[in-house]
């Protein structure tokens, strides 16, 4: 298994402090060791060719400024050689530079990727134990002689996430008394609901049969009227659930009753 990113930072950081502390301990050590040279007699002899008669010039150092001149002369001397090794230092130093950028960018994706995978995990648990649920609360028609029938519902998500509707329709039935039945198939112009929001879903179309006073379904005994219905939906994670719906007409109240039929009233 892969080292867990969340753990290779802090360790990385904790290297550098070492680092650090190393590179700080011998830049001490290197300066009490120039210091203490001068407590020594300068009996170090550096000879250089005098630059207009190049004859040999010697002169006594102490410890610390003999090796600092003597670095400096044999640079001097071969620079073109330094030159290259001070090129191919840096050239090392790039290449690492760029190996240790890679590898802390690859780390630090990674650690985004993780955090995403959390955040979509917590987001899918969330909407999955706080599902959309949709009820139609009212159901409004519209009876006028002569005239298609229309019919509107006002639906309200009663769960704390969102409901986006693919399908709401619903099967208009009119019985009256001695008559043949008719039935007609609308469509509701539907719209997405959110937690607790309430819309009205109306309907498309009208009925492909018009309503006539003479069926007399406000007598007793004069008919009955209903309608059936189902809202299809999904949650965020897409999974896909149903409502449905079955009411009859109640003239005497001016009001669609609920049907108790598990077949046509319930919740997915």
């Amino acid at each position: 298994m892969g080292a867990n990113p969340a753990s290779q930072g802090p360790l990385l950081t904790q290297q550098l402090k070492q680092w650090h502390k190393v590179a700080f301990i011998a830049l001490v050590v290197a300066a009490l060791l120039f210091v203490g040279s001068f407590l020594f007699p300068a009996q170090y002899q550096l000879c250089t060719p005098n630059e207009y008669t190049h004859v040999k010039e010697c002169a006594q150092h102490y410890l610390g400024p003999y090796v600092i001149l003597w670095v400096v002369n044999v640079i001097d001397a071969h620079n073109g050689f330094v030159t290259a090794l001070g090129t191919l230092a840096i050239a090392i130093f790039t290449l690492t530079l760029y190996r240790a950028t890679t590898a802390q960018g690859r780390l630090t994706q990674r650690s985004i990727d993780l955090t995403r995978e959390q955040i979509e995990l917590a987001r899918t648990e969330y909407v999955s134990s706080h599902r959309p649920k949709l009820r139609i609360r009212h159901i409004v028609p519209r009876f006028r002689d002569g005239e298609p029938i229309k019919v509107h519902c006002v639906v309200t998500n009663i769960g704390e996430t969102h409901a986006r509707v693919s399908l709401s329709g619903a099967t208009v039935g009119i019985f009256p008394h001695g008559k043949p039945g008719l039935q007609s198939r609308v469509m509701f112009l539907a719209s997405d609901l959110y937690g607790g929001q309430s819309e009205l879903f109306i309907t498309q179309e009208d009925t492909d049969f018009v309503y006539d006073e003479a069926w007399n379904l406000d007598q007793p005994h004069g008919g009955a009227t209903f309608i059936r219905g189902e809202i299809e939906y999904q949650d965020d994670n897409g999974t896909k659930r149903r409502t449905g719906f079955s009411r009859r007409y109640n003239y005497s109240t001016g009001r669609f009753d609920t049907v108790e039929n598990p077949e046509d009233e319930y919740e997915d």
